[in-house]
């Protein structure tokens, strides 16, 4: 090869090995290694179903990773990913967002990253509802879970792996039907509830108030 094609490959490889390391710095995981690097935000005022799909947002990560993703009522100082739950924490930047949700149980997931590198997420819904819609998606887009059965032992099927990276923390869903729901668990034990609210069905159990 000539001198001047060295040159050439050897910049594109620099160039190359650059943007590589960009994008790595770039990367935003919930858990790395085992360990957590991620933690879960809720308001000071959060109520019964805000604390719920925290909580789950909690229980899931940690039976895929292993690892314990604290629930927060305040910030901490570390530049990590921040999962902010709940309406409060989206009124100001995501109205358009809000409003377009109106009135249903749909919801919002939307990524900020700042300057210092801390990656912020938001889950969000007009009602408490919405907002653990909202963190069922987020598991389901960014895990391979699946609720596949109302069974609480063997109901819900996923993988384990000790890294968890953000791959998808940026979408708005909104239902096209009021209610939804299979006929037979109109007359489901109370125990499914957890299950079809996890399939975002809302018929069952709209009477309990960690799913108002």
């Amino acid at each position: 090869m000539k001198p001047g094609r060295n040159i050439l490959m050897s910049a594109v490889l620099t160039m190359l090995a650059a943007v590589s390391v960009a994008s790595a710095e770039k990367t935003a995981d919930f858990v790395r290694g085992g360990r957590a690097v991620s933690e879960i935000i809720v308001s000071q005022r959060a109520g019964e179903p805000e604390l719920y799909a925290a909580q789950e947002l909690q229980t899931w990560i940690g039976n895929i990773t292993g690892a314990f993703v604290p629930v927060l009522k305040k910030c901490s100082g570390e530049s990590n990913v921040k999962i902010f739950i709940g309406r409060e924490f989206a009124a100001k930047d995501y109205r358009k967002d809000l409003g377009a949700i109106g009135g249903t149980d749909g919801f919002a997931v939307r990524t900020a990253r700042e300057a210092d590198g801390t990656t912020k997420i938001f889950v969000f819904g007009t009602v408490p509802r919405g907002t653990l819609h909202g963190v069922c998606e987020l598991l389901e887009r960014n895990t391979d879970i699946i609720w596949a059965r109302p069974d609480p032992v063997i109901g819900t099927v996923y993988g384990r792996t000790e890294n968890l990276p953000v791959k998808e923390a940026d979408f708005i869903d909104i239902p096209k039907s009021r209610f939804r729901g299979w006929q037979w668990i109109y007359h489901s034990p109370a125990g499914e509830t957890e299950w079809s609210s996890r399939n975002r069905m809302n018929r069952l159990g709209m009477d309990q108030p960690k799913f108002a």
